[in-house]
């Protein structure tokens, strides 16, 4: 059915737009033709592609019905609203009835805090009475980051096969970014940044420490400010430290600062591990 939706309006538009190239002689009729056929296929593109949606998801957070879910994977789409980056959910999504599920969602997200729906992450959802499946993030419900105490019940909600394919992911890039940090700070130069925002990735160490990710604002020696994301592990005693607004020591690689730069510690105080 959503083909048909789809492909009526674009063949439609699409033919206004063609009979007016092929009956053009200079008249005006043939280009309001052409006008017509233009207008109607970009407002045809603009509906499906954002407006539609739009529309949807209003109606759902209106009518839909409660739930949480667990963010397992976040991928960029490439668009924007405002400098707010789109970004594309996989939730593990549970209803006050019936089983979990998951499923794929779009929201919005500020720039400022690029990862607020970081894998691990548990939000507020609505699920649309019409199909189970559309799911729309409540963007003024309970959004809980992904530390041990505050997603005990989502952990146990979550498949066995879901979690293992979050944890794998996770640890991977902590991983990668253990592995720079080593090198950096044999090599690595120092500079020093102030912390924006910062986030659980909901992966702990030993029960010793937890994977962080923060958004820093850098201070590059002869450039201009730039704001990147770290990921690091810190000590569970050391957390309360690396709040909003705190100076972090930063080592970074000359040849690629936005990719490869750590945090190395507080400002004035002991490193993060």
């Amino acid at each position: 059915m959503r083909k048909i939706h789809w492909t009526i309006p674009t063949l439609l538009f699409g033919a206004f737009f063609v009979f007016g190239i092929i009956t053009t002689d200079g008249n005006d009729l043939a280009v309001l033709w052409m006008v017509i056929g233009i207008i109607g296929l970009v407002s045809t593109l603009l509906w499906f592609v954002f407006l539609r949606d739009m529309w949807r998801d209003r109606r759902v957070l209106k009518t839909g019905e409660p739930a949480t879910a667990r963010v397992l994977q976040m991928f960029e789409t490439g668009i924007t609203i405002n400098d707010n980056p789109v970004v594309k959910l996989e939730l593990e999504v549970t209803p006050q009835r019936g089983s979990t599920f998951v499923t794929m969602s779009k929201t919005l997200v500020s720039r400022l805090n690029p990862m607020m729906y970081g894998p691990g992450t548990v939000v507020s959802v609505k699920i649309d009475p019409q199909d189970p499946k559309v799911v729309v993030v409540d963007p003024e419900g309970e959004v809980r980051s992904g530390s041990a105490g505050a997603n005990t019940n989502a952990n146990n909600s979550a498949s066995p096969k879901a979690n293992a394919r979050r944890d794998a992911a996770m640890g991977e890039l902590i991983m990668a970014s253990e592995k720079i940090r080593a090198e950096l700070m044999v090599n690595g130069k120092d500079t020093e940044g102030t912390i924006l925002s910062s986030w659980s990735l909901d992966v702990n160490v030993n029960d010793m420490a937890t994977a962080m990710e923060f958004l820093v604002e850098v201070d590059l020696p002869g450039k201009a400010l730039f704001k990147v994301e770290i990921k690091g592990v810190v000590a569970n005693d050391n957390i309360g430290k690396y709040r909003i607004g705190t100076r972090v020591r930063l080592k970074y690689d000359p040849a690629d600062p936005q990719n490869r730069i750590t945090i190395m510690g507080v400002v004035n105080a002991s490193p993060l591990l």
